[in-house]
């Protein structure tokens, strides 16, 4: 039997990430449409996801800094069945590894403007934003030319 919505199951909204203690700040920068992650003030690495403590040295000397949105697909992969059915109507679905222009940091996310087929490693891309709600806008990644 196939469900009303799609042919894996009811429409569904999208899961949204719901902002804590240790990333509203991320998620406020997203909102704005501008890229910012942490970096530590000792050690200078940046990462990604945000988190209280520096991953390499543990300190809480940490910087938000305004990220150039550019990076490269590192990895990828392509959905071609929805987890959820909120993503049924998406699929097939790029989703990319993104190493960032700015050094060793990595950010998952969804591939858009380009078929699946035209995905490469080492593509050039630049975060674009999807305003999935009032108060959430996730980045997302597009081609960017050179």
């Amino acid at each position: 039997m196939t469900l009303p919505g799609s042919k894996y199951g009811p429409v569904a909204t999208m899961p949204l990430p719901e902002p804590g203690w240790d990333n509203y700040k991320f998620w406020d920068y997203c909102k704005q449409h501008k890229l910012y992650l942490q970096r530590c003030a000792k050690c200078r690495n940046y990462w990604y996801y945000p988190r209280p403590l520096c991953p390499i040295d543990q300190s809480r000397d940490m910087v938000w800094t305004e990220m150039s949105g550019k990076g490269t697909v590192w990895t990828y992969t392509i959905a071609h069945h929805p987890v959820l059915p909120a993503f049924a109507k998406d699929v097939p679905l790029p989703v990319g590894v993104i190493k960032l222009a700015e050094g060793d940091v990595y950010m998952v996310g969804r591939l858009m403007d380009v078929r699946p087929q035209d995905v490469s490693i080492g593509m050039p891309v630049e975060v674009t934003w999807f305003d999935a709600s009032d108060d959430i806008s996730l980045p997302y990644w597009k081609p960017r030319k050179s």
